[in-house]
């Protein structure tokens, strides 16, 4: 959908703007909230793939075990080409250590790696791409194997289960283990599970704006909450504050992907549907791959004719996101698309429906 497209492209210049200026130094947390939007979206276009891949196995069209093989298959062939590709090149010129640390990365496990060993400059924003694959690898049979009358509650039981296991970790792990991510896919997948017994999002009615405006009230009002918390002078609520922070961005990310996949009306439809920010959007995963390695081979090139940094942080934005989007481009138009016309030929008939346009939900 083309609005779900857009909402990509406004969290990837959220990223980027968290990266390339003092926002991360100055402990602004957009990227912590927008990390979760991408966490949810995920849920609700994975999900929606595969609750129609069970259609196909209660049909019985697919096993079990072939619904699971046509899946990977897809997603391997949208996934791996361009991140395998850019870990390559980051291993050629010992990028952000990656000949140390390769095989953590080529094995889906960075966000392991760094909370025991530390984060690593210009590798760690691959810890999102680790609790992806992760949930690639295992929700699948919770949505093929599950009673469907029990998916939701078991969606609600996840959420609660991460909201407790961030309490007792250390705060990098509940920022980027897995389980500390639950809540947000489950959220997007609960959207998706509701989509699939009424018919799609045009079918939600009139409850399904009161879920999105209860979405926009709660979220709005937990993070009035932690916020005022969080400024306070007490330890404990500082602490406190940030959790009830945390939590707000769930149910405000479940909001922006109803409306998004619904389609927003006024000013806010008009943004997200705007080409620049949807073209963005459907660039989003090679933008947000190689652009933390940019920031690190830009600065090397302009060191060597003498144009080292700092610069004024505008121009630094501009120059490294300039880069980055141009370098998305270029893979998807002559790298990834290509690849992708593949799924119809080793993997037909992969469950693909509305708003499953074959990006990561990261």
């Amino acid at each position: 959908m083309t609005q779900l497209d857009g909402l990509r492209g406004a969290a990837v210049i959220v990223v980027l703007a968290h990266h390339y200026t003092p926002l991360m130094a100055a402990g602004s947390r957009a990227g912590f909230a927008t990390m979760g939007l991408f966490f949810a979206l995920s849920g609700y276009l994975i999900t929606g793939i595969l609750l129609r891949l069970r259609a196909r196995v209660e049909a019985g069209e697919l096993s079990v075990g072939g619904a699971y093989r046509l899946f990977f298959v897809r997603r391997a062939l949208r996934i791996f080409p361009a991140y395998y590709g850019v870990l390559l090149l980051g291993l050629v010129g010992n990028t952000g250590r990656m000949q140390r640390d390769i095989l953590w990365h080529a094995g889906y496990m960075t966000n392991v790696m760094i909370v025991q060993n530390g984060q690593t400059y210009g590798t760690s924003h691959l810890w999102s791409l680790s609790v992806e694959e992760q949930f690639y690898l295992v929700w699948p049979w919770l949505i093929l194997l599950c009673p469907l009358r029990a998916l939701g509650p078991a969606m609600v039981a996840l959420a609660v289960v991460a909201a407790a296991y961030r309490t007792q970790v250390s705060p990098l792990a509940a920022y980027i283990m897995t389980p500390a991510q639950l809540d947000y896919l489950a959220a997007g997948s609960l959207l998706a599970l509701w989509d699939h017994g009424v018919g799609g999002p045009a079918a939600r009615g009139r409850m399904g704006r009161w879920l999105e405006w209860g979405a926009l009230g709660s979220g709005v009002a937990l993070l009035a909450l932690g916020t005022a918390m969080v400024w306070g002078d007490d330890a404990g609520a500082l602490e406190a504050g940030r959790h009830v922070m945390r939590a707000s961005y769930v149910p405000l990310s479940l909001w922006l992907v109803a409306g998004g996949s619904r389609g927003f009306a006024g000013v806010l439809g008009w943004v997200l549907t705007r080409r620049p920010l949807v073209g963005l959007g459907v660039i989003s995963y090679g933008v947000y791959l190689i652009h933390l390695f940019v920031m690190i081979w830009v600065t090397k090139a302009t060191g060597w004719v003498g144009l080292g940094r700092p610069w004024p942080v505008w121009v630094e934005f501009t120059v490294f996101s300039t880069v980055s989007i141009a370098w998305g481009a270029a893979s998807w138009r002559w790298f990834e698309s290509p690849i992708l016309r593949l799924k119809d030929r080793w993997a037909p008939g992969g469950g693909r429906g509305p708003g499953a346009n074959g990006q990561p939900g990261t």
